[in-house]
């Protein structure tokens, strides 16, 4: 899996030596891989005489959401990135029952891995880690969650997305947390892991810039006017205008094949499919063509199929579209074992949202398996005249019997026949 480490730095070089690039190299992160964000021209001149050739360093902005927006604009869209500031000491991970509950990380490639496929498995494009470092706060809380909560802009990761932008210089964490919230319906946190900082201790930085107590007072109050159901205003001591996420928790579970393969359904782009006028219907207006091309569904299949005009014991080949959709073919299958282990099949049929005519399958030579996918209402199947409600609900059935099923009412139906040809 490859990422690139995006480090926004301001009039920092011998912090960002001393702190985020040494604890990178400890942890064995090859410098090809890690970017370095500057200001301007004189801050890139700065900090190439400190460092050499050794990083890329990047001409951005100045200011620390100004920068933020320029990296996610400056990567593609489905990049990778993990995102660190620049005055990050060490990265650690708690261990119940030591007598050092927090030490350092040991693999930091194991982890980002980890966190980034844990995205995708759950539909999140963000996560970050715990942001107190405070392993009696740590040790009371799930080890990965997936509702709304604070992902600090200190050490995140995020499947980049040109569109979430930030508006905020102080509170931008909260900002992109609920942004990216609200746009993919959860953020991950891996809240037994943390880091060690030294948090607007260290001389220059991107807070250099806007970070009086009137400004503080009217960010919170912009996001609490903003984000009322999400966040509630917090005083701490020194009387420093604060806010916290108010949210329960949610403890991350990896989603099942169902929820999978329906999301990669979602995604999947349908062809207009003219090839199957048994099933579509016969398309009038091209109905003297020798081919008797159907109407145009929305049809996918997967697996072997016979070559048109072939005898029925003819060899079957792969259908082009099973190597360009080889995800979806690989989930389609492993969803069909859960159902039925024993059950063998050559092909998948994908429809969606077809209306499918009274038809037989006249050359299936077993019985089918089909199941209807999605948030729909309608699309009943029948068969032979006995009505069968296949949403969610996996039915057997003699494909060479005459079947058809009723109009979608509502919504999106992903219809799923595995058969043997």
């Amino acid at each position: 899996m490859e990422y690139i480490v995006a480090i926004p730095s301001y009039d920092r070089v011998d912090t960002i030596q001393k702190a985020t690039l040494n604890t990178l190299e400890t942890l064995g992160v090859p410098a090809e891989k890690i970017n370095i964000f500057v200001a301007d021209r004189k801050q890139k001149n700065l900090y190439k005489k400190a460092l050499g050739d050794k990083y890329k360093l990047i001409i951005g902005k100045l200011g620390l959401n100004n920068q933020r927006n320029f990296i996610t604009q400056y990567y593609k869209n489905g990049q990778y990135i993990v995102n660190l500031d620049d005055d990050v000491y060490e990265i650690q991970e708690y261990h119940e029952g030591s007598h050092r509950n927090l030490r350092p990380i040991q693999d930091i490639n194991l982890f980002i891995k980890k966190a980034f496929e844990i995205c995708v498995d759950a539909g999140a494009k963000m996560w970050g880690v715990y942001p107190i470092n405070n392993y009696y706060f740590m040790k009371t809380l799930k080890p990965i969650t997936e509702n709304l909560t604070f992902i600090v802009g200190t050490f995140w990761g995020c499947i980049n997305d040109r569109e979430l932008q930030v508006q905020l210089s102080n509170k931008d964490d909260y900002e992109r947390s609920i942004k990216s919230f609200l746009k993919q319906g959860k953020v991950i946190r891996f809240n037994h892991y943390t880091l060690k900082t030294k948090y607007y201790k260290e001389k220059g930085g991107l807070q250099t810039y806007g970070r009086s107590q009137e400004i503080l007072e009217n960010e919170v109050d912009l996001l609490l006017t903003d984000y009322p159901e999400y966040l509630t205003r917090k005083r701490t001591k020194k009387d420093t205008p604060e806010i916290m996420i108010k949210s329960k928790t949610i403890e991350y579970k990896p989603a099942t094949t169902q929820e999978l393969l329906v999301r990669e359904l979602n995604n999947t782009k349908f062809g207009k499919n003219v090839d199957r006028p048994n099933v579509s219907g016969i398309d009038e207006e091209k109905s003297t063509d020798t081919r008797r091309v159907g109407k145009p569904c929305e049809s996918i299949t997967l697996g072997l199929f016979r070559l048109r005009g072939t005898k029925k014991d003819a060899p079957k080949v792969l259908t082009k579209l099973t190597h360009r959709k080889m995800e979806l073919f690989e989930l389609a299958k492993k969803y069909m074992n859960e159902i039925d282990p024993d059950f063998s099949f050559t092909t998948i049929c994908i429809n969606k949202n077809l209306v499918c005519k009274k038809h037989r399958d006249k050359y299936n030579a077993s019985k089918s398996v089909i199941v209807g996918l999605g948030d729909y209402e309608g699309g009943n199947l029948y068969i032979e005249g006995e009505k069968h409600n296949i949403r969610y609900n996996p039915l057997v059935f003699d494909g060479t019997k005459e079947h058809w099923n009723d109009e979608i009412t509502k919504g999106t139906k992903y219809s799923i026949i595995y058969f043997t040809l």
